[in-house]
């Protein structure tokens, strides 16, 4: 009896012919879990870059023009639209504004809101007390910032159900915001009404 278990463990130990499958078999749902969470992951990023370019183009757009018309904000807001489409299933939200500092030498974190427009109905335009939370840089007595803020609701393509029904990444909100001087003028005017 000792030998025939002796010969048979020796004859187990040596058979090995599916131990691969059942690594592999155990192995598998894992690295199909961690390879979804990469591209998900890599996909948040390429959103998170295209709303901080969508935001840097509109601010930068917008300091070359010496005057705010109705026709320059529409193509504006369709650029920035563009630069994001692929990034964000709804409409984004897009805030464009100026703020100046006409009224002190001495203080310049003295601030006037000139203007603010945005994309859509559903969303206000800035207003002077979400202009104080932003972290502007000092504005000379006359000179103005355009200021752009950008923000979607991005959903990753690759949804993760994992011990749930509700996607494990679902409604990713990516917003930027973006100031830079006008270059040709200290303050661009407005033309709409």
């Amino acid at each position: 009896m000792i030998n025939f278990c002796k010969n048979n463990y020796d004859l187990f130990c040596e058979k090995r012919s599916g131990a691969a499958a059942i690594e592999f078999s155990l192995l598998l749902p894992m690295m199909v879990v961690m390879y979804l969470g990469a591209v998900t992951a890599f996909e948040g990023y390429q959103a998170r870059q295209a709303v901080a370019r969508a935001a840097v183009s509109i601010v930068d757009l917008t300091t070359r023009e010496l005057e705010m018309t109705t026709a320059l904000r529409t193509n504006l807001f369709d650029v920035g639209e563009a630069l994001i489409e692929d990034a964000s299933e709804s409409n984004p939200i897009i805030l464009l504004a100026s703020v100046s500092n006409p009224v002190s030498d001495v203080d310049p974190d003295a601030r006037n809101l000139e203007w603010s427009y945005s994309n859509t109905q559903d969303f206000v335009p800035l207003t002077l007390s979400q202009i104080s939370e932003l972290d502007l840089p000092d504005i000379p007595k006359g000179n103005s910032v355009i200021v752009s803020y950008v923000q979607i609701t991005h959903t990753p393509l690759s949804q993760l159900k994992i011990l749930s029904d509700e996607p494990l990444f679902s409604g990713w909100l990516m917003n930027s915001v973006s100031f830079r001087r006008p270059r040709r003028t200290p303050m661009i005017e407005t033309t709409i009404p």
